[in-house]
């Protein structure tokens, strides 16, 4: 149950104030079973390249070390739903950063099958939907091209957010990630999001999404979250590791257009297959 607390203040004059705040309910001794584990798998050579041509039998899947049969298995692709999220902070409104941004996810768009859906978010001082789940590809675009930079940076919102709209969905989920900062208030040294990344990890993990990061900045190495705990390269390599998808680190953001195609190929070659968890 929400568990409520009461705050009252008094001051010298026996005037008073009080506050109410309920928090979230605290669930202890959840459980949960999986009955169907869905595993999306690429396979590349020493080279980096896709391996598209690998049968059933070339498998092996290892829960806790234990071998597990594979039940369904198919090296055809499948179509996607794919969450587009573009950092829309102050920051991107450096140079033509934003504008290249913007002409390089319309790129990503056009590159993807025509029977795979994507929706578009932005995020600053808050995270924005602006185009729900869709195969348009004019509306995709028209959204994209809306984007203007301001305020700050709600990065960890955006990935609950978006994992949440894609848990709505069926199927193979990917969420494309474009973002040159930490999660941070525009005007104070403060975060940008009311979730904390272990949140947000928690959030695209559960929603069996796999997060594609792409950062900016020349810094990411040494710049630290607002805790000083991670420098945002960890983060973004953190997000991407642990769901199955890839960090990339262009150098320019004129090579945006080469990092969303290699996304694009990634997510198009990938092997679906599933085993009963014991």
């Amino acid at each position: 149950l929400p568990i409520p607390f009461r705050a009252v203040a008094t001051d010298n004059t026996g005037s008073s104030v009080t506050a109410l705040l309920e928090t979230p309910p605290l669930r202890i001794g959840q459980r949960e079973s999986v009955a169907l584990v869905n595993l999306f798998v690429n396979a590349f050579d020493a080279k980096g390249r896709g391996i598209t041509d690998l049968r059933r039998e070339e498998f092996r899947v290892l829960e806790d070390g234990v071998p597990q049969e594979i039940s369904h298995f198919t090296g055809a692709r499948q179509p996607l739903s794919v969450a587009l999220l573009l950092d829309a902070s102050n920051s991107m409104g450096t140079g033509q950063r934003m504008e290249i941004a913007r002409k390089a996810a319309v790129d990503f768009i056009r590159k993807m099958d025509s029977s795979d859906r994507l929706l578009v978010m932005s995020f600053s001082d808050k995270v924005r939907e602006i185009q729900p789940l869709t195969r348009d590809r004019k509306l995709l675009e028209k959204a994209i091209e809306s984007i203007a930079p301001e305020g700050g940076t709600a990065l960890y919102d955006a990935l609950v957010e978006g994992a949440s709209r894609l848990r709505e969905f069926e199927g193979r989920r990917a969420l494309v990630l474009l973002s040159d900062g930490r999660d941070q208030a525009l005007k104070e040294n403060a975060p940008g999001s009311l979730h904390l990344l272990d949140e947000a990890l928690d959030a695209v993990v559960r929603g069996e999404v796999a997060v594609y990061a792409i950062g900016l900045g020349a810094r990411l190495q040494d710049e630290t979250d607002l805790s000083q705990r991670w420098t945002l390269r960890q983060i973004l390599q953190m997000l991407s590791e642990k769901t199955g998808g890839r960090f990339y680190h262009p150098e320019r953001t004129g090579q945006l257009s080469d990092v969303y195609r290699r996304i694009s190929e990634d997510l198009s070659r990938q092997y679906s297959l599933a085993y009963s968890s014991r």
